[in-house]
């Protein structure tokens, strides 16, 4: 009979390390599955997987090695903080070299070195981001809209001087999210406005609940209690945030507020909707923040009953239009030799010919909402590249513009084996879509806790979940640094795109 087998002494070392950490923490009584917990709500923020239990398990019991120490440093954040060992300022000098401690012992223990995906798997190395936007940590790989950014700015200029914000009109799928997240505020970063390089930066959905989102940004940001911000009233809220900031009379903070449309597909309660633009009204009239709202174009008149709104659409709106020719080539090529990928000839020729077939014109310009199918076909063909390659039949293989959505969904779906997994499927995803008044369809987001405990069969929702998110077809993250986790349709685009979510 042989004993068990020895670990590698770097995997000893590594597990022993996370024992000590983990019996540090145990005085607070907190479960194993606690602690998971904890460190999924900030894996949720970055939209990295989440913690099984098994996994935690491994890493303790027998010093399994995380493929991705994302993973394994939420978790040692949350005990960390448990044990009481650093300060609560996760931007403090010690929490850097503590990080740099544990990566070192998690790289020596064996993870791979730094490597390019292989064929099927999905990393954060994929310079298409398929159906989710571009986020400001992908502005690398963001190409195409150069001067529809550069309007942006020149506009911009303008509100620093007149204090009104600017809206971004979009219809569904124009890529407003991306424009503002990986192409304005990088470059504002850079100090592409005079100042602008010195400016704090925030960006918050509505939610359900838009002033309390606004608060907690704004909490973030300043260090203030929440309550104190959601209690202020405009003018003090403004003082408050320039106070706790120090900012200079030219500073400001730069407030984004993407998918503005939620202020009314999620937010139910008018009194609660007026406070949220009141409150944004105090802080761009005092010249404490530089309003930058993105809105889908079909909630335009939503907007009329709100002066702040209606008077930033009339005086200072830029419209989203469909991408050229040649913006599209750049959005397909550059992200791919950035990364030191090559395209087979023709490539780009066939997705400009299925790019004009599908709009039924001649060349130029393309619906909008053809360019989420186009992010996802290029995602899926990375996925099936060839080498450094991406190839012809990787593309065709991945259903094209028309099809690759599609083909995705029905592949997840296809792959739920019983009869009771399909139909928690099909609840889930009704679930998740919202029909307004006049019969328009938007996402609706909720939280996986909420979806789980209504459903028949909690485990089968639990794997589709999984399912889904991986496939990057539902999006997990956190309307707020503790909150609870959320899920939703990734894209708009899906619910036109997928049969069976029409049928």
């Amino acid at each position: 009979m042989t004993g068990p087998k020895q670990l590698p002494p770097e995997r000893q070392k590594l597990r022993d390390a996370l024992r000590e950490l983990r019996d540090q923490a145990s005085g607070l009584s907190l479960s194993q599955q606690q602690l998971i917990n904890r460190a999924n709500r900030q894996l949720a923020e970055q939209g990295t997987d989440e913690l099984r239990p098994q996994t935690v398990s491994g890493w303790f019991a027998n010093g399994a090695v995380a493929q991705d120490f994302r993973q394994v440093w939420a978790l040692i954040q949350v005990m960390v903080e448990l044990s009481g060992r650093l300060p609560d300022d996760l931007n403090h000098p010690l929490w850097r070299s503590e990080r740099r401690w544990w990566k070192e012992r998690w790289e020596k223990a064996g993870s791979p070195a730094p490597r390019r995906a292989s064929r099927r798997e999905a990393d954060e190395d994929c310079p298409y981001p398929g159906l989710r936007s571009f986020t400001k940590d992908e502005a690398r790989w963001f190409f195409g809209r150069k001067a529809l950014a550069s309007l942006v700015k020149e506009r911009l200029e303008r509100s620093l001087i007149d204090h009104r914000p600017l809206v971004v009109v979009a219809p569904s799928g124009a890529g407003k999210s991306s424009l503002l997240q990986a192409g304005l505020l990088p470059d504002l970063e850079a100090g592409k406005l005079p100042g602008s390089r010195h400016w704090p930066q925030v960006l918050l959905t509505p939610t359900a609940d838009p002033p309390a989102a606004l608060a907690a940004k704004l909490a973030a940001l300043t260090g203030a209690e929440e309550a104190e911000l959601a209690a202020a009233n405009p003018d003090e809220l403004a003082a408050l945030v320039r106070e706790r900031l120090c900012l200079t009379p030219g500073g400001r903070v730069v407030l984004v507020v993407d998918q503005l449309e939620e202020l009314f597909t999620l937010c139910p309660d008018e009194r609660q909707r007026h406070r949220f633009v009141d409150a944004l009204t105090g802080l761009t009239r005092g010249a404490v923040a530089l309003g930058l709202y993105g809105l889908r174009a079909d909630f335009y008149g939503s907007c009329a009953d709100f002066p702040h709104l209606r008077d930033a659409l009339a005086e200072r709106q830029v419209i989203v239009s469909a991408m050229t020719d040649d913006e599209v080539r750049q959005a397909v090529t550059l992200p791919a030799e950035d990364s030191g990928l090559s395209l087979a000839t023709g490539l780009v020729d066939i997705i400009l010919r299925d790019l004009r077939g599908a709009t039924g014109q001649g060349s130029g310009t393309y619906r909008a909402e053809l360019l989420p199918r186009l992010a996802h076909a290029l995602r899926v063909m990375w996925l099936n590249r060839e080498g450094d390659t991406l190839t012809v039949a990787g593309y065709h293989a991945s259903g094209g513009i028309d099809g690759a959505i599609a083909s995705t969904a029905e592949d997840e779906f296809a792959s739920l084996t019983t009869e009771p997994a399909r139909n928690a499927a099909r609840l889930l995803f009704l679930g998740l879509v919202r029909i307004g008044d006049n019969g328009e369809a938007t996402r609706r987001r909720r939280t996986r806790d909420e979806l789980v405990r209504d459903a028949a069969d909690p485990q089968a929702v639990e794997d589709v979940l999984d399912r889904f998110i991986r496939a990057r077809l539902l999006t997990q993250g956190a309307e707020r640094k503790k909150g609870p986790v959320t899920i939703e349709v990734t894209h708009e685009a899906l619910l036109w795109a997928w049969p069976q979510l029409r049928a």
